[in-house]
């Protein structure tokens, strides 16, 4: 099955060196702690709510995860910090 994505991979990142949409993508850039299921749901938010470019990296450190994530569009990264603020509340909340 062949399905349209807006997440670049490690090889266009490492392309894009140092032109517009990379500084573009600097400077919308995010991180979260999250732990396995945080990240599965973040990951699912990313697939099918950006609308412009966005590149995940994502360091494993003992149990949990620090989630690097840059976006092409301000407004993807506003709203994605709402969201992942929320996930990670509620799961607070239900611990």
């Amino acid at each position: 099955m062949i399905k349209a994505t807006n997440f670049i991979h490690k090889e266009d990142w490492q392309n894009l060196n140092g032109n517009d949409l990379y500084v573009s993508m600097l400077r919308n850039k995010t991180y979260a702690d999250v732990d396995g299921d945080q990240l599965e749901q973040i990951i699912k938010y990313l697939e099918s709510n950006v609308v412009g470019l966005c590149f995940v990296d994502r360091e494993k450190i003992y149990n949990h995860f620090k989630v690097y994530v840059y976006f092409e569009n301000p407004v993807d990264r506003d709203n994605y910090i709402a969201t992942c603020n929320t996930i990670l509340g509620l799961n607070k909340i239900n611990s």
